[in-house]
């Protein structure tokens, strides 16, 4: 399933809905500047009605370790007790602080021409007979197609594409996931879709030619 961004409003109504019930609201934000950028709307106010969020440094930024938690003071000192009773204590890791500094300082800014080129990924995959694809649907920097043709399931279109060093990841029985980061370039967006569109007939061919042989 594509994912998609909720603007803030509907943000608020879901929350509303909970905080009338005096319930503790919790984002687990793990693309949150990923769904800012495309909304055009602030983190703090996607944010803004939650008492803790948990924002993921590595997907989308490329960061080397995963998240941070943000809330309250006495949240804090709570989740570093917590932290440190179930051995999750690190010493000496300014090195990742520092990389993730430079994960919010540079690369927030190039989100929006992630999700250009995931967009182009998407609109590509659309003149392909044997998938389909909403590529309105693509508003971040992931991109789902599902294969129409029986013949091939997603796992074996992943196998052949790693080998021409094309990562993608089997979404369900029949739908693919890709997902762009900053180091992918326009041309690589290209290579991608020839790579699909070659290794998918190669298959198709190389299945109905054993379907064939095993019918004689």
């Amino acid at each position: 399933m594509q994912p998609i961004t909720l603007l803030p409003f509907h943000l608020s109504a879901r929350l509303h809905f909970h905080l009338i019930r005096d319930c503790i609201v919790k984002f687990n934000r793990a693309r949150i500047f990923n769904a800012s950028v495309a909304l055009g709307v602030p983190v703090h106010r996607l944010v803004k009605a939650a008492d803790s969020v948990s924002v993921c440094l590595s997907k989308g930024l490329g960061a080397p370790i995963r998240s941070v938690v943000v809330g309250s003071e006495a949240f804090i000192d709570k989740a570093r007790i917590l932290r440190k009773t179930l051995g999750g204590g690190m010493r000496q890791v300014g090195f990742l602080c520092a990389a993730a500094y430079v994960a919010v300082r540079d690369t927030v800014g190039k989100l929006a021409d992630d999700h250009r080129k995931a967009k182009a990924l998407a609109e590509g995959l659309t003149k392909i007979k044997q998938f389909t694809v909403d590529s309105s649907s693509v508003e971040t920097n992931m991109v789902f197609f599902d294969i129409v043709d029986p013949h091939i399931s997603p796992s074996k279109l992943c196998q052949v594409l790693e080998q021409r060093n094309v990562l993608a990841m089997p979404a369900s029985s029949k739908s693919v996931r890709f997902v762009i980061h900053y180091q992918i370039l326009d041309s690589d967006v290209q290579y991608a879709l020839t790579c699909v569109e070659s290794l998918f007939r190669k298959i198709v061919v190389a299945l109905l030619g054993t379907e064939m042989l095993l019918m004689k």
